[in-house]
């Protein structure tokens, strides 16, 4: 069992960028000296009340000069919008800058108002996902390739710099949404990252997942499986309730807002499984949010309890998100900490 933290890198009301960046430095300070595997952020664009770490991959490099033991990472890269050969330089400069310590994640993409920035076809987002993953593990496995092309780019001689320090590539993930990406993950050989499941949710995606790494490596060692939840921990819950509530409730409707702007006919089968779970999670009360246990939420007790159900189901990765919405920095930062001084050393016998 590893424990790591999630990053959305969101805007907070009366406070500048510049603040926000600072915040996520000292998280993930907070996290390397509480003993926590990993900390990830993420790529999102044009929205600031969702994200502004439009150049993930930036900060990385930051962070890696900052820190010498958590390992580091960008959970999710979306490939649609980027050229493989850009991509597959940047993991391996990355990978050299962390000394090893760099975790890859890949998605293609959820967010309308993205892709129409990014000028990218929602019905192509799946075909232009495939054809950068192929290109992308050439570049990553071959020490020169002739020729390599798409109806998006194409190249010809290239080598891929620098040498690579992980061999022969970081582990690498897929953040799966809908019903089928679990499974597409596993065929890949792409370890598994879900967000916001409840129980009987996160089980079948499991299985899913399961079913497809078997199929791509029969005899292998399995793959690893994590699950994101949003994470609050106070001394009581009452302080909980009064500091964190009102923010997890306040953006988890703008995140369902906006993985849900898409229009009401005609919608791009690919897509239409991922209305089900955001369904769910706008119409869950609170309460509804723990008791499904797609929420970890109260005093470090409680949280205790809750993340046993998590770990019931046979997770390998537990991922925390701790800062959302307008969440008050010291807040959150108390938090990270109370989960790693009081929460995780609960689970010491099950982390490898």
């Amino acid at each position: 069992m590893k424990f790591t933290c999630f990053d959305l890198t969101q805007a907070v009301e009366n406070t500048s960028h510049a603040e926000t960046y600072q915040h996520l430095f000292d998280q993930v300070e907070i996290a390397e000296n509480g003993g926590m595997d990993a900390y990830y952020i993420t790529e999102h664009h044009f929205d600031p009340g969702y994200n502004i770490s439009p150049s993930p991959n930036v900060i990385l490099g930051a962070l890696s000069q900052r820190t010498e033991k958590i390992r580091l990472g960008v959970m999710t890269t979306v490939l649609p919008y980027h050229h493989p050969v850009r991509v597959a330089s940047e993991i391996r400069e990355l990978d050299l800058l962390t000394g090893g310590r760099l975790d890859v994640a890949f998605g293609r993409g959820a967010i309308r108002l993205e892709q129409i920035g990014w000028g990218v076809p929602r019905n192509e987002t799946s075909e232009r996902f495939e054809a950068t993953f192929l290109a992308l593990m050439r570049m990553l496995t071959e020490e020169k390739i002739d020729k390599y092309s798409s109806p998006w780019w194409s190249g010809e001689n290239i080598t891929i710099l620098p040498d690579a320090t992980q061999k022969p590539y970081p582990p690498l993930w897929l953040t799966a949404v809908s019903e089928t990406s679990s499974y597409k993950a596993g065929r890949l050989g792409l370890h598994c990252c879900t967000a916001f499941r409840s129980q009987e949710e996160r089980q079948v995606s499991m299985a899913n997942f399961r079913a497809g790494w078997e199929e791509f490596s029969p005899d292998g060692p399995p793959g690893q499986y994590q699950s994101m939840h949003m994470i609050f921990v106070a001394e009581t819950e009452s302080e909980a309730r009064k500091w964190a509530q009102p923010h997890i409730e306040g953006w988890l409707g703008h995140f369902v807002k906006l993985l849900s702007d898409r229009p009401k006919k005609n919608e791009e089968a690919s897509y239409e499984t991922h209305k089900r779970v955001n369904t769910q999670l706008l119409e869950s009360s609170f309460d509804g949010l723990i008791a499904d246990n797609r929420l970890i939420f109260g005093t470090p007790a409680q949280c205790i309890d809750q993340l046993e159900r998590v770990m019931s189901d046979g997770i390998d990765v537990f991922q925390g998100y701790f800062q959302f919405g307008n969440l008050d920095y010291d807040a959150s930062n108390r938090s990270l900490k109370l989960f790693c001084d009081e929460v995780m050393p609960h689970f010491e016998s099950h982390r490898s």
